[in-house]
């Protein structure tokens, strides 16, 4: 019968590495006072020792579980998946870890983020939230009396209880609908997103604003992000025969799914008409053709979020809100053309 393997503990290491007890917790914890050479030597003694750090027993002793939540929409889209690795790259510096979970489910059907699935996430102890998804006030004034930190990304809460890092989603479409303007359009529809979604709502006022300063007619169809919902703002374009030469999607996907459907309809992008999404996701610049649209400061947002969250959690006693918007950036591609 082989003999068991006991745990190694942090007395182990320290007399292995012929320091103190206080010197190998420093090391571990990332403490910036201790001396290279210190350093190498403890952790030399810990992979000898095969020491791993208890995070349970740490987070019990502390309080902290060194895990922050992000709720995001869902993970199948390119931008989430971008955002959340981002914030886990940024998280990590500071010795915290990630709990991913999504808002929708299959049938994307849900309007706002369940109690149930927060208050899961604070079973588990979590030092912290970042928050991309749509909450119902009660939920807010909820979570707002919870005491952990909590920051919201993308979109602004109800009562507006919490951090926010945003794009600013009015000036990025007012500066899509200018450079569409500059190339002689004047008849132009934007498509998709939910009006009672605060992303499609500012969205559509950077549009309208540009167009009612410019006395052109404003038109507008479809609902939704995804690329069906494209398709089917490609049919009712079709169907109802709206008279247009360009089209703003809300997003990448949308542009996707519209250019695709409009294509079976024998409508060329752009000679026929042109189309921008946004978001600037990576499949863009290898549709053909390939996509104009805005790119979204993506690692600006997680990193933004993430010190926000961090500075929170090391200073609860500091109420003040902040709302920080991140400008992006248009990127033009051949889905456009001029009429000059």
């Amino acid at each position: 019968m082989g003999r068991i393997k006991k745990n190694v503990t942090r007395e182990d290491v320290a007399r292995l590495a012929n320091v103190s007890h206080m010197t190998v917790t420093r090391v571990l914890n990332g403490a910036p006072q201790v001396k290279e050479e210190t350093c190498r030597r403890v952790l030399a003694a810990c992979e000898q020792l095969q020491f791993r750090k208890n995070l349970v027993a740490s987070s019990l002793r502390s309080r902290k579980s060194h895990a922050i939540a992000v709720i995001v929409p869902t993970f199948r889209h390119e931008f989430y998946s971008r955002l959340l690795a981002d914030i886990e790259t940024e998280v990590q510096k500071d010795q915290y870890c990630i709990i991913a979970s999504q808002f929708l489910g299959p049938d994307q059907a849900q309007k706002y983020l369940e109690w149930e699935k927060i208050s899961d996430l604070l079973c588990r102890n979590v030092d912290g939230i970042i928050l991309d998804c749509d909450l119902a006030p009660e939920t807010e004034r909820r979570l707002a009396m919870e005491s952990v930190p909590v920051v919201c990304i993308n979109r602004n809460t109800p009562q507006r209880l919490f951090d926010v890092v945003l794009s600013n989603y009015s000036e990025d479409f007012a500066g899509l609908t200018r450079m569409l303007l500059g190339k002689g359009h004047r008849r132009i529809l934007f498509a998709g997103g939910f009006m009672e979604n605060q992303e499609s709502r500012e969205s559509c006022s950077g549009y309208q604003m540009e167009m009612k300063r410019n006395h052109l007619p404003q038109l507008s169809i479809g609902h939704g992000f995804s690329f069906e919902d494209g398709v089917n703002a490609a049919e009712e374009l079709v169907r109802k025969q709206i008279d247009c030469t360009a089209v703003m999607c809300i997003s990448d996907y949308v542009a996707i799914g519209l250019i695709s459907r409009l294509d079976k309809y024998g409508v060329k992008v752009p000679e026929d008409i042109s189309v921008t999404g946004y978001a600037g996701d990576y499949i863009t610049q290898f549709c053909r053709p390939s996509i104009t649209t805005v790119q979204q400061p993506v690692h600006e947002i997680a990193l933004n979020a993430v010190r926000r969250l961090l500075f929170k959690i090391s200073h609860p006693e500091i109420a003040e809100r902040v709302v920080v918007r991140l400008s992006a950036h248009i990127i033009e591609r051949e889905s456009t053309r001029s009429l000059e």
